[in-house]
């Protein structure tokens, strides 16, 4: 028996990659093939991920989740802009958003985030047999224990697919079992339980070296500090994505370290929107804070006085502080402002 594309259905057509069905076909899930010829259907129109969402019956998270995998397998690119279901979505009339209540700056904890030391390719094609799986229960019993309280971490039974994730997480990704436990535990607290993401996440932890309890934990505040950080700063923009994408939370975890509060992050977006960048861009912002970082602006008065003086060719902060010239009354702040009580730690004794 022979099948073959009956005439009749010939109509319209569209290019699609053979890397496709050469290489992905048997990888990739039917949802992240779904959304994939979903979008090679409509080039070279702009990716619309509300009417994604809509047709394909998917939830925003999950959509971007599908996308970022074929982004990481580089047979997408994507710019770091607002995600079109924040832009695209229908446009309910509503009354002009109050003006954005003024945020005292406060010193914010320096997060502890690890800069990558390696590069980890993604979990290889070839997956441990099932009877490959068993011997490795046996010999190590830590593994049998992963399992298990990994189907009490998602809350659901975990079959073959996942056992071979969660396996070669620990043997590809060197992390220990306590370490994915943390991994699966951040993953449910945000709603994202598929194992593409987990696998990402486990990828990312393991070239950031996080292998011990305490090394995760950190990182886990640092990612809640940044997902804190951007419902504070989206609030105040007026912006509907509940969650950060990955790149924006690797820019806002910056933002956090370099100290600075949502009231700042509303004024480098303002500052973007001002110079006529319409759509959110993290990469903008961030040329923008950098500067203000490297100058010693750490709050919107200073950011104010910081436009004020480049205007006038005056000296800028950090410039003033370290000249020989310097008042003062500059010097008395600065000294003043050394000896700020640092963020809270919790006494280890």
């Amino acid at each position: 028996m022979s099948y073959r594309i009956n005439p009749a259905a010939w109509g319209a057509i569209f290019a699609v990659p053979a890397a496709l069905v050469d290489k992905y076909i048997r990888l990739a899930t039917g949802e992240q093939l779904k959304v994939l010829l979903w979008l090679l259907r409509q080039a070279p129109q702009e990716p619309d991920l509300y009417r994604l969402c809509k047709e394909l019956r998917m939830l925003p998270d999950d959509a971007e989740d599908y996308l970022r995998f074929w982004v990481e397998q580089q047979i997408l690119s994507m710019d770091d802009t607002a995600p079109a279901a924040a832009q695209d979505a229908p446009k309910q009339e509503q009354s002009p958003p109050a003006a954005p209540q003024p945020v005292p700056h406060q010193p914010v904890p320096q997060a502890t985030v690890s800069p990558a030391k390696k590069t980890l390719p993604e979990l290889p094609d070839t997956r441990p047999s099932g009877e490959q799986i068993a011997v490795r229960c046996e010999e190590a019993p830590e593994i049998l224990f992963l399992f298990q309280h990994a189907q009490e971490k998602l809350g659901r039974t975990v079959g073959y697919d996942g056992q071979c994730a969660l396996l070669m997480m620990h043997d590809a990704y060197g992390l220990p079992v306590e370490v994915i436990l943390m991994v699966l535990e951040y993953a449910v607290s945000v709603g994202k339980t598929n194992f593409h993401y987990i696998e990402a996440l486990a990828r990312n932890w393991g070239e950031q070296e996080i292998d011990s309890i305490e090394k995760a934990d950190a990182q886990i505040s640092a990612l809640r500090g940044g997902s804190r950080l951007w419902q504070q700063f989206a609030a105040m923009a007026g912006i509907q994505n509940p969650r950060p994408t990955a790149a924006q939370m690797n820019h806002l975890q910056q933002w956090q370290a370099w100290g600075f509060a949502a009231d700042m992050l509303f004024a480098a977006y303002e500052k973007m929107r001002n110079s006529g960048v319409e759509k959110l861009s993290f990469p903008y912002m961030n040329k923008i804070l950098a500067d203000w970082h490297e100058n010693g602006v750490h709050s919107p008065q200073d950011a104010e006085n910081y436009v004020k003086q480049k205007k006038t060719g005056g000296s800028t902060p950090s410039k003033a502080a370290k000249s020989p010239d310097a008042s003062y009354d500059l010097e008395k702040y600065k000294q003043a402002a050394i000896h700020i009580p640092s963020a809270y730690k919790k006494d280890k004794g």
